[in-house]
């Protein structure tokens, strides 16, 4: 029986077509509001013992965008599954976003270590194919702090070369009036201003508008059903999501 590797999300801005990773997550953070919108696409790579060969294969139905309590969170990189188990066992329980990604990190980074690490020794080739850039995962958590909207960006990136143990260390970035995760070469070719321009007069579309952008550029990374949550001081409410996405 062949093994399934997941892997979904992180491209940097310079794009690269042998690049393994897909999505596209949009953050756009108001003084009232946070509204993201991600794409359903998840890529996987399925390894045959018998040839020895693995075969890219893609599903359009991945939820991106998730919450737990008052933490909603967003997740992109190598091994989605354990970006999402993380951060359901980081925000347990809590109500602080900041606390939520300070355990975050203390937990995700051994485990993502040791993770990518078993896939660099099985097969050291595949693993220099799909990490040419050090990114390996991001993620971001929202919602409201104070009656505040506050986003927090956290990036994860191996520090070591291919021939060595794989070891991470994070970035952590707060507030920026927009995130970006996954692929997203297309939106950053545009003038900032006109990206502002396009969110302030409608988020929703604008934000549509720009994971499709990267969809017609890289329909192997991105593509599927998206997703849009709004958040405020209220709660969250869904604008559109996938029915497994509960």
């Amino acid at each position: 029986m062949g093994k399934l590797f997941i892997l979904f999300t992180y491209l940097s801005i310079a794009l690269s077509s042998s690049c393994a990773f897909s999505t596209c997550i949009v953050i756009y953070r108001t003084d009232k509001e946070i509204i993201v919108g991600a794409d359903s696409r998840r890529l996987a790579f399925v390894f045959n013992e018998k040839t020895n060969q693995f075969r890219d294969v893609t599903f359009d139905n991945f939820c991106k965008i998730r919450h737990q309590g008052s933490i909603n969170y967003a997740v992109a990189g190598f091994n989605d599954d354990l970006l999402h188990e993380v951060a359901m066992q980081a925000s347990k329980g809590k109500n602080d976003l900041a606390k939520v990604a300070a355990d975050y990190i203390k937990l995700l980074t051994p485990r993502l270590e040791a993770s990518a690490e078993a896939f660099r020794r099985q097969d050291i080739n595949k693993y220099k194919e799909r990490f040419q850039e050090p990114a390996i995962a991001d993620v971001a958590f929202f919602g409201f702090d104070k009656g505040k909207p506050v986003v927090i960006y956290l990036m994860f990136l191996i520090t070591t070369p291919p021939n060595q143990p794989v070891r991470i260390r994070s970035e952590y970035k707060v507030d920026q009036h927009v995130t970006l995760l996954g692929v997203f070469g297309e939106i950053v070719k545009m003038p900032f201003n006109n990206v502002m321009a396009e969110l302030k007069k409608n988020p929703v579309t604008a934000i549509r508008r720009f994971i499709g952008l990267e969809n017609k550029a890289n329909p192997m990374w991105v593509g599927g059903p998206i997703d849009v949550m709004r958040v405020n001081v209220q709660g969250r409410t869904w604008v559109a999501k996938k029915k497994i996405c509960g």
